[in-house]
């Protein structure tokens, strides 16, 4: 029976990655889970084990190790805005952490053990300002978070532990994931739910940047299926797709998202509920303005494309209203 393990698996994501796809192939005797978190998740079930640790620490990666693992799906990080100001706890988990797990990865491979399919979610931080014009797989990567370099560098180790075949790493660039619930987990991106969350909710918000901004979003549904559906691609498939791509291609690459003005967004909300915009003031100032506010509309997603991904425009038919009611979905409990 395959052996998943998931990180961070409380987290948002996890939990639609859980319930889309995870539990019920667990159900259905596909495979077992090793879950991981500082909080653990409420999953009752016998083929599930829950390990309560701290990624930054060794022993925790052997223990979540002890047996062999076949698929990792990494989803444990310390985010934007809280990495800026706790530079020690991303570091140490953001990068530290995660290169003790791709070891252990390695060491479990060359010891005779499976080779780990390591899916990693990465972040479109991973790009700094000013932002180009327009960003494909190829647009070149200069973070301007701590967060986003600490991404760059694990895809980085993925792409060569991949080329020594020490792993079968695998990782997509997400961009803002919506709704999310209301959280303290210091994602500086967190207006793109707040924004959308909000005001469907009764609520007044001040978005900080501009109704001209363009944000790049994500439905949970799609994001999860995203990363699901790149851990079912089979090896030989994923090896001839990306060499037909070219040197320049790797293992990690943008998730396809839809590129969108805030000013359509709050419309489309406008379509479900006629009083939601009144309830959006702006931050003249828009302090996150040239960080998350200006996100090329012109965008390829030539490998996303290539391996079938999902993508929302493709899913809603372009239907932005559609769109918004299914990311609100996600934020129910």
């Amino acid at each position: 029976m395959m052996h998943v393990l998931v990180t961070g698996a409380s987290g948002f994501v996890a939990h639609h990655l859980l319930q889309r796809h995870l539990l019920p192939w667990v159900k259905q005797g596909m495979c077992r889970l090793t879950l991981t978190d500082q909080l653990l998740p409420d999953v009752q079930q016998s083929a599930v084990r829950c390990v309560s640790g701290d990624l930054s620490d060794p022993m925790t990666w052997q223990t979540l190790l002890a047996e062999p693992v076949d698929v990792i799906f990494h989803l444990a990080a310390i985010v934007s805005g809280r990495a800026e100001q706790d530079y020690e706890a991303g570091l140490q988990l953001n990068l530290h952490g995660t290169m003790m797990g791709l070891d252990c990865c390695r060491l479990q491979h060359e010891r005779g053990g499976p080779r780990v399919r390591f899916i990693y979610a990465s972040s479109i931080a991973v790009y700094g300002t000013p932002l180009p014009s327009r960003i494909d797989d190829q647009t070149p990567l200069r973070p301007g978070l701590s967060y986003g370099a600490h991404k760059r560098m694990i895809e980085l180790m993925i792409d060569d532990l991949s080329r020594r075949q020490s792993l079968d790493g695998r990782g997509l660039r997400l961009s803002g994931v919506v709704v999310r619930p209301r959280s303290i987990n210091g994602a500086l991106s967190g207006f793109n739910s707040d924004v959308i969350r909000e005001p469907l909710s009764g609520n007044d918000i001040v978005c900080p940047i501009l109704p001209s901004a363009c944000i790049w979003l994500s439905s949970a549904e799609v994001a999860v299926d995203q990363l699901w559906q790149l851990s079912q691609i089979p090896l030989d498939k994923w090896t001839r797709t990306l060499q037909s791509h070219g040197d320049t291609a790797a293992p990690v690459f943008n998730a396809s998202s839809w590129p969108l003005r805030v000013s359509a967004l709050v419309q489309a909300m406008g379509a479900i509920d006629p009083q939601a915009p009144a309830h959006v003031r702006y931050d003249p100032s828009a302090p996150l303005q040239a960080q998350f506010g200006d996100w090329p509309e012109e965008a390829e997603f030539a490998l996303a494309t290539a391996f079938n991904l999902p993508s929302d425009r493709t899913r809603f038919g372009g239907d932005l209203v559609a769109f918004v009611r299914a990311a609100m979905r996600a934020s129910l409990p």
